[in-house]
């Protein structure tokens, strides 16, 4: 049996990201957030909505550097972590209901949060905002080649 097998089916629902209402989310879900989106997909209305109605259920992520990033609390308490470290990532993240929008965040980043998650059997869903256009790059450099980004 493949390891995909065994986790349930995703829910297929789509909307456009200026559509999603807290309605959306789950009772008590707790969103992971980019503190500063990579692009423009990871800046949603909803999750400055959030903010202001329930921001206990809002935790922002913030890359330090290629191995370490910090999560950001309501209570501007904050937690650095390695992203190699399962055990610090585990009780942070240790929340019955967890959305991570991947949108705003680099793929070094929350690969290693949903590797965790996975390895664990968390159960977790993910958002992904799609760009409505894509443009070529002007001047591609390695960390910007596959950059969906639509403005430079």
């Amino acid at each position: 049996m493949n390891n995909i097998d065994i986790f349930p089916k995703p829910d297929t629902r789509t909307r456009r990201f200026y559509d999603l209402k807290i309605d959306d989310l789950l009772e008590d879900e707790t969103v992971l957030i980019a503190k500063i989106p990579t692009d423009n997909r990871g800046i949603i209305p909803l999750w400055d909505d959030l903010k202001k109605k329930k921001s206990q259920n809002i935790i922002e992520i913030e890359k330090l550097n290629q191995e370490k990033i910090a999560f950001h609390f309501n209570n501007n308490n904050s937690i650095e972590v390695l992203l190699t470290d399962t055990e610090k990532l585990l009780n942070i993240l240790a929340r019955n209901k967890i959305l991570i929008d991947v949108s705003g965040l680099p793929h070094n980043v929350w690969a290693p949060i949903l590797k965790c998650l996975l390895e664990n059997n968390f159960s977790f869903r993910v958002l992904y905002t799609e760009a409505e256009s894509y443009r070529l790059h002007p001047s591609p450099a390695s960390e910007t080649l596959f950059d969906l980004s639509i403005e430079y």
